[in-house]
C-alpha cells in the first residue's frame, strides 16, 4: 500500500480517535463544569468548545455528501452546547456518519468554501487532517480548563499525533 493509499485510513482513524477522546472527556467531566465560563476565553464554555468541534465535523460530513465543505455554515446547536447528553449522542452519530460519508466520497472531487466565498479544490484526506488539527487545538484548551477544575485526564489528551510520535521517539533515544 502506498503512502497516499494509507493516508485516508490514517486520517479517518485519527478523527475517530479524537471523537472518542471527546466522548471520554464528557464521561469524566462533571456536568456542572459543562457551562462554566473561563476568564481566559471570554464568552466560551466547555460546552461551547465541544459544540464548536462537533459543528466542524457536521460541516465536513455534509460537505462530503454534497461535494462542497463550508465550515462557516455551522448550525451552532444550543442543545449540544448546553447539554452533555446531547453532545454524547451527536458524537456517536458523527462517528457513524463520518465513516459512511468518507467511504462514499473516496476518490471523488471535493471543494472547500474559503472565507471569501470562493471555492477551492481540496481532498478528503486534507479536510480530515484539518478537522483533526482543529479538534486537537480545542481539546488542548478544554484540557487546560478541566485540569484547572481538578478533572483528571490522560497525558495525551489534546496532544497532536505528531507530538505524540516525537515524544515516543525521544523516549527511545533516552532509554
Amino acid at each position: 500500500m502506498t503512502d497516499v493509499q494509507q493516508a485516508l485510513p490514517q486520517a479517518l482513524s485519527n478523527n475517530l480517535r479524537l471523537l472518542e477522546q471527546l466522548n471520554d472527556f464528557l464521561n469524566v467531566l462533571p456536568r456542572e463544569l459543562y457551562q462554566v465560563a473561563d476568564l481566559r476565553l471570554p464568552g466560551s464554555t466547555l460546552g461551547r468548545q465541544i459544540r464548536h468541534c462537533l459543528d466542524h465535523y457536521e460541516q465536513l460530513v455534509a460537505g462530503l455528501e454534497t461535494g462542497t465543505v463550508d465550515y462557516d455554515a455551522r448550525a451552532r446547536s444550543v442543545a449540544v452546547e448546553c447539554d452533555p447528553a446531547c453532545a454524547l449522542l451527536r458524537i456517536e452519530a458523527l462517528r457513524v456518519e463520518l465513516v459512511r460519508a468518507a467511504a462514499a466520497r473516496r476518490g471523488r472531487p471535493l471543494e472547500v468554501c474559503c472565507c471569501d466565498g470562493e471555492l477551492s479544490c481540496t481532498s478528503l484526506t486534507r479536510e480530515l487532517d484539518f478537522v483533526a488539527a482543529h479538534t486537537t487545538h480545542h481539546l488542548a484548551l478544554m484540557g487546560l480548563i478541566a485540569r484547572d477544575h481538578g478533572v483528571r485526564l490522560e497525558d495525551d489528551f489534546g496532544v497532536a499525533r505528531a507530538t505524540l510520535r516525537h515524544r515516543a521517539s525521544e523516549s527511545k533515544i533516552l532509554a
